[in-house]
C-alpha cells in the first residue's frame, strides 16, 4: 500500500516537472523525469532533513548570541558614563528589533537564507571592530561620547543585526512536522541561548591569561562560522526549494506535501499589516 502511494506520489511530481519544463523551457529538469524514487526525487528537488534543518539553525542563532558580547567593553571602561554604558548595551537589542519584521516577512517568502548570510557577514564586523579598537587603543580612556565611542556604538549596532535572524525559527517549523513543532521550538530556543551564558562563562575565564582584542579574535571567528553555516548547511522548507526551482505556488505546496512537509507559510499576497 505504501509503495502504491509512492509510486503515484512520484507520477503527479513527473506531472508537475514536465509542465514546468513546457512553461519555462528548462531542460535542466528532465533527467528528474527518469528518478522513480520518491526520497531520490526529493533529495534533488529539496535537499536537507529536518533535524539538518534544526542542528543548523540552532548553532547560526547560538554563534549570534554568543558572539554579541559587551562586558568586556563596559568592564574596560570605567570612566565612561552609566547612561552611555547603557547606550552600548542597549544597541544590539536596538538594532535587532529594528530589522526583524522585515527578515521575518522575508522567511515567509525565500526561507531566508540569502538575508541569514548576509546579517551574519555584517554582525561579523562588530566583534572584529572591537579586536581592532582593542588592540590599537587605550579603551579605558573613552569617558564621553566621542569618535572611539561612536564606533562601538555601531559595532554593536553591526553585532546586533545576528540577533535579527531569530524569525528563520518559522522556516524551521516549515521543516518540521506538526506534531514535533513545539518540541522543535524548545530545543532551538533553549540551545541558541545558552551563548550569552557561555560567553560570560569562556571571558572571566580568560580574563587572566587572554588580552581583550583576542577574545573579540575569538567571537569574530565564532561569528564567522555561523555565516559559513548559513552558506553551507541551512536548509529552507521542500516549499520554498521548489519556489527556487522554478515551481508555482500551488505547484510547490503540493509537491511539499508529498515530500512530507505539514507545515506552510502563509501566502505571499496576505496583507499582514491590516491584520495586526
Amino acid at each position: 500500500m505504501e509503495d502504491e502511494v509512492a509510486r503515484n506520489s512520484v507520477q503527479i511530481i513527473h506531472q508537475f516537472i514536465l509542465e514546468l519544463i513546457e512553461l519555462t523551457g528548462d531542460e535542466s529538469l528532465r533527467p528528474l523525469l527518469s528518478i522513480d524514487n520518491l526520497a531520490s526525487l526529493k533529495a534533488m528537488l529539496a535537499p536537507g532533513s529536518s533535524r539538518q534543518a534544526m542542528i543548523v539553525s540552532t548553532f547560526i542563532y547560538f554563534t549570534a548570541n554568543a558572539t554579541v558580547m559587551t562586558t568586556p567593553v563596559i568592564a574596560a571602561m570605567p570612566k565612561l558614563s552609566t547612561a552611555l554604558k547603557n547606550l552600548l548595551v542597549g544597541m544590539p537589542a536596538l538594532s535587532a528589533t529594528l530589522t526583524m519584521p522585515a527578515f521575518g516577512r522575508n522567511v515567509d517568502l525565500t526561507g531566508g537564507q540569502r538575508e541569514i548570510i548576509i546579517k551574519r557577514l555584517a554582525s561579523t564586523a562588530g566583534p572584529a571592530i572591537y579586536m581592532v579598537l582593542f588592540a590599537t587603543m587605550d579603551i579605558s580612556s573613552v569617558d564621553s561620547f566621542n569618535i572611539p565611542f561612536a564606533i562601538m556604538v555601531c559595532a554593536n549596532g553591526l553585532a546586533g543585526l545576528s540577533l535579527a535572524t531569530f524569525p528563520m525559527v518559522n522556516n524551521l517549523l516549515n521543516c518540521t512536522r506538526k506534531k514535533d513543532s513545539g518540541f522543535t521550538q524548545s530545543l532551538f530556543a533553549g540551545f541558541s541561548n545558552i551563548g550569552p551564558p557561555l560567553a560570560l562563562i569562556f571571558y572571566q575565564g580568560t580574563l587572566s591569561t587572554l588580552e581583550p582584542h583576542y577574545v573579540y579574535a575569538i567571537s569574530t571567528l565564532l561569528s564567522a562560522l555561523g555565516g559559513v553555516a548559513a552558506y553551507y548547511g541551512y536548509v529552507v522548507s521542500p516549499f520554498h526549494a521548489l519556489r527556487k526551482r522554478g515551481f508555482s505556488e500551488d505547484a510547490a505546496k503540493s509537491i511539499a506535501e508529498l515530500f512530507g512537509q505539514e507545515i506552510f507559510p502563509a501566502p505571499t499576497n496576505t496583507p499582514f499589516w491590516p491584520a495586526i
